[in-house]
């Protein structure tokens, strides 16, 4: 998975078209939350959105063994 969003608010999909391409959308309203997972490393992701919603990648937010693996991507954004 790369690059999720969250919105409260019904979509078109138009909107959705024209955005699909956009890396960071940021503060866009009905956007609850926008995970790029552009960290590369830890068993959290950022919150792009401004809502400050960082995602636990892992069963806890300490690093341990069964946290996921981060996998570096040529594909661009």
């Amino acid at each position: 998975v790369d690059e999720t969003r969250l919105f409260s608010t019904a979509r078109t999909p138009a909107r959705i078209w024209a955005d699909m391409h956009t890396h960071a959308l940021g503060p866009t309203t009905g956007l609850v939350a926008e995970w790029t997972f552009d960290e590369g490393t830890g068993p959290t992701t950022a919150d792009k959105s401004g809502t400050g919603n960082a995602a636990t990648l892992g069963a806890t937010s300490a690093v341990e063994t069964s946290d996921p693996t981060w996998i570096s991507s040529t594909v661009p954004h």
